[in-house]
């Protein structure tokens, strides 16, 4: 993702999560977060992962880059409880 968002002028990332079923807010984990950059699309299985991936956290949290999303509300509780940030 970081090789094709450093050709484009904006450096969008389209940012999208699912979770696991749970109280919202308080016990939901992400389940998959997908980022989309023009056609390229990256499917991260964060429930899966039996240890943090720390490339992927530096990625999320970088100031660099711009994520469109549309439940940011929602995206910022979750990913508080997934010990992520964005």
């Amino acid at each position: 993702m970081e090789q094709l968002l450093a050709e484009d002028r904006y450096q969008v990332v389209c940012f999208d999560l699912e979770y696991t079923c749970g109280r919202n807010a308080y016990d939901q984990k992400v389940v998959v977060a997908q980022l989309c950059v023009r056609h390229h699309v990256l499917v991260y299985h964060y429930c899966l992962a039996t240890r943090p991936c720390e490339r992927f956290a530096r990625f999320v949290s970088s100031p660099d880059y711009r994520f469109a999303t549309v439940d940011t509300i929602n995206y910022l509780k979750v990913l508080e409880t997934s010990s992520m940030a964005c």
